[in-house]
Protein backbone atom coordinates (compact mmCIF):
# COMPACT_ATOMS: atom_id res chain seq x y z
CA UNK A 1 0.00 0.00 0.00
CA UNK A 2 1.38 3.40 -0.98
CA UNK A 3 1.40 6.47 1.21
CA UNK A 4 -1.26 7.95 -1.02
CA UNK A 5 -3.54 4.92 -0.48
CA UNK A 6 -3.01 5.11 3.26
CA UNK A 7 -3.73 8.85 3.27
CA UNK A 8 -6.94 8.27 1.28
CA UNK A 9 -8.11 5.57 3.66
CA UNK A 10 -7.43 7.73 6.68
CA UNK A 11 -9.18 10.72 5.10
CA UNK A 12 -12.15 8.61 4.01
CA UNK A 13 -12.43 6.98 7.44
CA UNK A 14 -12.28 10.32 9.28
CA UNK A 15 -14.06 12.66 6.90
CA UNK A 16 -16.71 10.40 5.40
CA UNK A 17 -17.39 7.34 7.53
CA UNK A 18 -16.95 8.88 10.97
CA UNK A 19 -18.90 11.99 9.97
CA UNK A 20 -21.80 10.03 8.47
CA UNK A 21 -21.90 7.57 11.37
CA UNK A 22 -22.09 10.47 13.82
CA UNK A 23 -24.80 12.13 11.74
CA UNK A 24 -26.86 8.93 11.60
CA UNK A 25 -26.50 8.36 15.35
CA UNK A 26 -27.54 11.92 16.21
CA UNK A 27 -30.45 11.88 13.76
CA UNK A 28 -31.63 8.56 15.19
CA UNK A 29 -31.51 9.98 18.71
CA UNK A 30 -33.32 13.15 17.63
CA UNK A 31 -36.14 11.31 15.86
CA UNK A 32 -36.36 8.75 18.67
CA UNK A 33 -36.81 11.61 21.12
CA UNK A 34 -39.44 13.19 18.86
CA UNK A 35 -41.30 9.87 18.73
CA UNK A 36 -41.29 9.67 22.52
CA UNK A 37 -42.34 13.31 22.92
CA UNK A 38 -45.24 12.88 20.49
CA UNK A 39 -46.46 9.79 22.31
CA UNK A 40 -46.18 11.47 25.71
CA UNK A 41 -47.99 14.58 24.47
CA UNK A 42 -50.81 12.56 22.92
CA UNK A 43 -51.16 10.38 26.02
CA UNK A 44 -51.02 13.38 28.34
CA UNK A 45 -53.74 15.21 26.45
CA UNK A 46 -55.85 12.04 26.34
CA UNK A 47 -55.48 11.63 30.11
CA UNK A 48 -56.37 15.27 30.63
CA UNK A 49 -59.43 14.79 28.43
CA UNK A 50 -60.45 11.84 30.60
CA UNK A 51 -60.04 13.92 33.76
CA UNK A 52 -62.09 16.80 32.40
CA UNK A 53 -64.79 14.35 31.34
CA UNK A 54 -64.85 12.97 34.85
CA UNK A 55 -65.06 16.49 36.26
CA UNK A 56 -68.00 17.20 33.94
CA UNK A 57 -69.81 14.03 35.06
CA UNK A 58 -69.29 14.98 38.71
CA UNK A 59 -70.33 18.59 37.94
CA UNK A 60 -67.40 19.99 39.90
CA UNK A 61 -67.94 23.68 40.73
CA UNK A 62 -71.23 23.57 38.78
CA UNK A 63 -69.15 23.91 35.61
CA UNK A 64 -70.43 20.86 33.70
CA UNK A 65 -70.69 22.52 30.28
CA UNK A 66 -67.32 24.21 30.67
CA UNK A 67 -65.62 20.93 31.59
CA UNK A 68 -67.19 19.35 28.51
CA UNK A 69 -65.82 22.09 26.28
CA UNK A 70 -62.36 21.86 27.86
CA UNK A 71 -62.43 18.06 27.51
CA UNK A 72 -63.35 18.28 23.83
CA UNK A 73 -60.56 20.80 23.20
CA UNK A 74 -57.97 18.73 25.02
CA UNK A 75 -59.14 15.61 23.17
CA UNK A 76 -58.60 17.47 19.90
CA UNK A 77 -55.08 18.38 21.05
CA UNK A 78 -54.41 14.71 21.75
CA UNK A 79 -55.46 13.81 18.22
CA UNK A 80 -53.39 16.66 16.80
CA UNK A 81 -50.25 15.54 18.68
CA UNK A 82 -50.66 11.95 17.51
CA UNK A 83 -51.38 13.08 13.96
CA UNK A 84 -48.35 15.36 13.90
CA UNK A 85 -46.03 12.56 15.04
CA UNK A 86 -47.56 10.19 12.50
CA UNK A 87 -47.39 12.69 9.66
CA UNK A 88 -43.70 13.34 10.15
CA UNK A 89 -43.00 9.60 10.62
CA UNK A 90 -40.52 10.20 13.42
CA UNK A 91 -40.43 6.52 14.39
CA UNK A 92 -39.74 5.40 10.84
CA UNK A 93 -37.01 8.01 10.39
CA UNK A 94 -35.32 6.93 13.63
CA UNK A 95 -35.28 3.34 12.35
CA UNK A 96 -33.95 4.44 8.95
CA UNK A 97 -31.01 6.26 10.53
CA UNK A 98 -30.35 3.46 13.03
CA UNK A 99 -30.19 0.95 10.17
CA UNK A 100 -27.82 3.19 8.21
CA UNK A 101 -25.56 3.65 11.24
CA UNK A 102 -25.54 -0.11 11.85
CA UNK A 103 -24.67 -0.67 8.19
CA UNK A 104 -21.68 1.68 8.36
CA UNK A 105 -20.45 0.02 11.53
CA UNK A 106 -20.23 -3.27 9.60
CA UNK A 107 -17.67 -1.80 7.17
CA UNK A 108 -14.26 -3.42 7.72
CA UNK A 109 -11.45 -1.20 8.99
CA UNK A 110 -9.19 -2.21 6.10
CA UNK A 111 -11.17 0.05 3.74
CA UNK A 112 -10.26 -1.80 0.60
CA UNK A 113 -12.16 -1.04 -2.61
CA UNK A 114 -15.01 -3.41 -1.74
CA UNK A 115 -15.42 -1.82 1.70
CA UNK A 116 -15.62 1.69 0.22
CA UNK A 117 -18.19 0.53 -2.34
CA UNK A 118 -20.20 -1.14 0.45
CA UNK A 119 -20.07 2.02 2.59
CA UNK A 120 -21.26 4.17 -0.30
CA UNK A 121 -24.04 1.65 -1.00
CA UNK A 122 -25.27 1.99 2.60
CA UNK A 123 -25.39 5.77 2.27
CA UNK A 124 -27.13 5.59 -1.12
CA UNK A 125 -29.77 3.23 0.30
CA UNK A 126 -30.45 5.69 3.10
CA UNK A 127 -30.95 8.48 0.56
CA UNK A 128 -33.12 6.22 -1.59
CA UNK A 129 -35.52 5.68 1.30
CA UNK A 130 -36.73 9.28 1.10
CA UNK A 131 -38.65 8.56 -2.08
CA UNK A 132 -40.32 5.61 -0.39
CA UNK A 133 -41.35 7.78 2.56
CA UNK A 134 -43.22 10.16 0.28
CA UNK A 135 -44.62 7.31 -1.84
CA UNK A 136 -46.30 5.87 1.28
CA UNK A 137 -48.30 9.06 1.88
CA UNK A 138 -51.92 8.82 0.76
CA UNK A 139 -52.47 11.56 -1.77
CA UNK A 140 -55.86 12.98 -2.66
CA UNK A 141 -57.10 12.40 -6.18
CA UNK A 142 -56.78 15.44 -8.43
CA UNK A 143 -59.95 17.44 -8.98
CA UNK A 144 -62.11 16.40 -11.91
CA UNK A 145 -61.28 18.13 -15.16
CA UNK A 146 -57.58 18.65 -14.45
Amino acid sequence: MTDRDAAFRELYRDARLANQTTYYREACEEYGAATWQGAVAAAGFAALSFVTGLLAILDVFGFRDGWGVVGAGVGALSSAAAGYAGLYAFERLAKLYADAERGLQQIPASLDVEAVVAAEAVMQREQGQWGQLTADLPLAAPPAGT
